[in-house]
């Protein structure tokens, strides 16, 4: 097991903060380079890491492609970064990949599309309850107009009662822990770190292709070596890509679906049969309980239960279907036919 780097890793990549419960994400873009450049130093020691165990409230910052050009990273640097983030989500391409077409076309975005304004970084605030989320912004809205940067929106995030989602069930509980972490839990949850965080080995023992610098730019001695042995200085290392998207639930409409698709022979309601649909589509019940280990009924009290596989119980998908939710993301042990090197 590989030692990490936690003080030089944003907390929010491994602890996903599940005790925060209030978040507000800040849409910037760079208006002045040389200032955003002295604004990003003086925020730098604030963000936290994996190492701080904050209790009130937590900082982290992302950077989108257009983000890294706009403070100055030189060309032939920015081209060493994946095709994916340096395309972003916009191209016909990655439209298509994505199924972003009709009514969740670019063009209809509320941000990031190509007819809104360029985002450059994403600020995001976390507070253990609403007042300390936004104190801590408070801070930061006072600081821009003379920082180089200036927030085109900012989003709101709320954990819902008994760690709910909008469709009503139990979230946040299949999450894969980072070895050398120093989190806890079941054996066949823990996974490589260089699966999320580039200059570590992966699951298949290889380095994950990160972003070195080609062209010489800013001090060298600060950056890491490429653990992989080229000779040039690591600019990914410790760090992630991350996906930012926002999605419109429509939770009438998928309810209303449901009742139709199990109504009785008279036309009546069937709750238990509408609900059971439910959790075959999601994977788990209501209460968080996987359908894998009940397939019939939900046992009604809240579950965090993660420590499950298919291959054995469940081979041929009759108790938690192949097409669910948990199982499509997440297939777990059922798809591995072959060992790594195969």
């Amino acid at each position: 097991m590989e030692t990490l780097a936690i003080k030089d890793i944003q907390g929010y990549v491994i602890r996903g903060y599940k005790h925060m419960r209030y978040s507000r994400y800040l849409l910037l873009q760079i208006t002045d380079p040389p200032k955003a450049r002295q604004f990003l130093a003086w925020i730098s020691p604030m963000l936290t890491n994996v190492e701080h165990h904050a209790k009130t409230s937590c900082l982290n910052i992302a950077f989108t492609f257009q983000g890294l050009k706009a403070i100055g990273l030189l060309e032939g640097n920015l081209e060493r970064f994946s095709r994916e983030f340096r395309e972003g989500m916009v191209t016909p391409h990655r439209q298509r990949l994505l199924g972003d077409l009709d009514s969740s076309d670019p063009g209809q975005w509320l941000w990031g599309g190509p007819s809104n304004e360029e985002v450059h970084l994403l600020l995001m605030i976390f507070g253990a309850e609403k007042r300390l989320a936004l104190e801590h912004d408070a801070r930061f809205q006072k600081m821009f107009p003379q920082s180089g940067v200036r927030q085109i929106l900012n989003m709101d995030g709320q954990t819902l009662p008994r760690n709910k989602e909008h469709f009503g069930f139990r979230d946040g509980i299949s999450q894969p822990i980072i070895k050398g972490s120093g989190k806890t839990g079941p054996k066949d949850d823990f996974i490589n770190a260089g699966e999320f965080i580039l200059g570590y080995r992966n699951e298949y023992g290889v380095y994950p292709e990160s972003p070195l610098i080609l062209g010489e730019q800013g001090n060298p001695l600060d950056l890491p070596d490429d653990p992989s042995g080229s000779g040039k200085k690591d600019l990914g290392m410790n760090g992630s890509y991350m996906v930012m998207r926002q999605l419109q639930e429509d939770v009438d409409g998928y309810w209303t679906f449901l009742n139709e698709k199990t109504k009785n022979e008279d036309g009546s309601l069937n709750a238990a049969e509408s609900l059971k649909l439910a959790a075959k589509m999601m994977g788990r019940w209501p209460s968080g309980a996987p359908v894998v280990k009940f397939p019939d009924a939900d046992p009604g009290h809240l579950s965090d239960d993660n420590d499950f596989n298919y291959s054995k119980i469940d081979p041929d998908g009759l108790r938690c279907p192949f097409g669910s939710h948990l199982r499509r993301g997440n297939p777990r042990d059922s798809f591995e036919d072959n060992r790594p090197a195969e």
